[in-house]
């Protein structure tokens, strides 16, 4: 007897199929003025907080002509980098933004430690993830400013140094070339990724 004929064969449609995957409304939408009030479920929302208990916003600033990033091959990059031994969510948000889903403190301590990174293209900036985030409203506060380190012995002109120096200061995205070469002793000159709200910068 086939699947049409057995009276016990129950066809449902898409609608009843998907609606066990719907859960019943918590409270009844109300108006207010021109617009519709609703109450989300308390429990349903304390278990999404949970799952973003170790969460770090991330955002890839990237300079003009530069390609953004597809987000596996991101997640790729991060990985190599971050080396973490647990499984982690890279979420995109628009306007650059990513949340960072990380499953223990250990891990967020790992990757806030490494803090931002220069990942050509771009530049990985983390910030602390916080309820309501909502990329649209954020404002950006980092420029790329062309820094120069004066009267520096010259025995410091290594790029590694220079780079050490530079972190004090922001990101090193890359140096000129008369600092690369040496013969300029002057000051040395970087393009750094800073952030403007920073006030208190020093170097030691």
């Amino acid at each position: 007897m086939d699947g049409l004929s057995n009276p016990k064969t129950v066809i449902k449609s898409y609608a009843q199929a998907i609606s066990s995957a719907i859960a019943p409304i918590s409270s009844a939408p109300k108006k207010k003025g021109d617009y519709v009030a609703i109450k989300v479920n308390p429990k349903a929302y304390e278990e999404r907080l949970k799952l973003c208990s170790y969460s770090l916003i991330g955002r890839v600033v990237l300079s003009k002509g530069e390609e953004p990033w597809k987000i596996l091959a991101l997640k790729e990059k991060l990985q190599s980098i971050w080396k973490l031994n647990s499984q982690w969510r890279l979420i995109s948000l628009g306007r650059g933004f990513f949340q960072i889903l990380l499953n223990s403190e250990e891990d967020k301590a790992q990757v806030w430690g490494i803090g931002s990174l220069h990942l050509k293209p771009g530049v990985l900036r983390l910030q602390p993830w916080t309820q309501n985030f909502n990329p649209n409203t954020q404002r950006t506060t980092n420029a790329q400013i062309w820094v120069r380190f004066y009267d520096l012995p010259w025995e410091f002109w290594h790029p590694q140094i220079l780079s050490d120096m530079a972190h004090g200061v922001g990101i090193p995205l890359k140096f000129d070339r008369a600092t690369l070469e040496g013969d300029y002793g002057h000051f040395a000159r970087m393009l750094i990724d800073v952030d403007l709200l920073n006030r208190y910068l020093t170097l030691s």
